[in-house]
């Protein structure tokens, strides 16, 4: 996931090192907390302060809004960060990073058609946002475009050309789009150059699972969950291998996290499904099926190119 983050509210989100509270604090501290260097919970708290106070410039309380909606997203609570960006967005209608990180927070959920609008919003907002082109091209991805995707990536290489996260970005458009080799390489590229990229390696996990090189595609699949505990197209791309290698109680486990998150992504729908019939659950690996059909007509089809039937 990318997005921009304003401030030090970096520290809150990626290492969560500042300081902790003690006792009752003042308006200045909390309004410190809110718009700088802090945890998470102590960004919730302070900017909590300043929406309720009133006290800031309409600007000033969208970007509260905004900061809040950050720490509630690094908290994996993404309906009330989605409300947050809502507020900070009619406070500052040409927030582009606001936008930005709504899509963010929409795919997670499931939501590429919506998120896909707000990447273009921030687009047209600001044009040569890489992170923006790089996250519209995810969308279009989840969104089957995968030739519109492509470009996405291309016009973010073409504009910062060391953007690993684009180029393996471009390697998941091509897996999903037949072209294994070509993704392959993509995949290898950044991985050579930066070997803990969680994109690049779950999607070599997959590509290769794809071709049944099963050990590796663990292998790769294993190492991005470990770097990045939790991350959905890892498990899913593990769930498909663990299929694969008829482990299908494991597979069902790596789904089930995916759905929590994201309970309307079919090809997580349809693994569950096939890992409920081989565990002896016909019923419940039945509704899962019918439900990822009913989301993706032709997800059995896709399975099956891959390797893996519906039984």
């Amino acid at each position: 996931m990318r997005g921009k983050i304003i401030g030090a509210i970096i520290g809150a989100m990626i290492s969560g090192t500042a300081a902790t509270s003690a006792g009752a604090q003042s308006y200045s501290q909390l309004s410190r907390w809110c718009y700088g260097e802090a945890t998470t919970e102590q960004t919730i708290r302070g900017c909590d302060t300043v929406i309720r106070w009133s006290r800031e410039t309409s600007r000033d309380t969208g970007t509260a809004f905004y900061n809040r909606g950050l720490a509630h997203a690094a908290r994996g609570q993404l309906d009330r960060a989605i409300d947050d960006y809502d507020q900070a967005i009619r406070l500052r209608p040409d927030f582009a990073d606001a936008y930005n990180n709504r899509g963010l927070a929409r795919r997670l959920r499931g939501d590429e058609a919506r998120a896909l609008e707000d990447f273009d919003q921030a687009l047209r907002l600001d044009p040569d946002d890489v992170d923006a082109l790089y996250n519209r091209g995810l969308a279009l991805t989840g969104l089957r475009q995968y030739e519109r995707a492509i470009a996405e990536f291309n016009a973010a290489l073409r504009l910062r050309p060391d953007d690993f996260d684009a180029l393996a970005g471009r390697g998941t458009a091509r897996r999903r789009q037949g072209e294994i080799e070509r993704a392959l390489l993509d995949f290898g590229q950044v991985l050579r150059a930066r070997p803990d990229n969680v994109v690049a390696l779950a999607g070599r996990c997959a590509a290769r699972a794809t071709l049944g090189r099963l050990p590796p595609a663990l292998a790769d699949c294993n190492e991005a969950l470990r770097l990045r505990p939790g991350d959905l197209p890892a498990l899913e791309a593990r769930g498909f291998v663990l299929l694969r290698l008829d482990r299908p109680d494991a597979a069902r486990a790596d789904f089930e996290l995916v759905l929590k998150t994201a309970p309307k992504t079919a090809s997580a729908l349809y693994g569950r499904g096939v890992a409920r019939r081989r565990t002896g659950d016909p019923p419940g690996g039945d509704a899962d099926i019918a439900a990822a059909i009913a989301l993706q007509a032709d997800i059995a089809d896709e399975f099956a190119r891959q390797g893996v039937g519906g039984s």
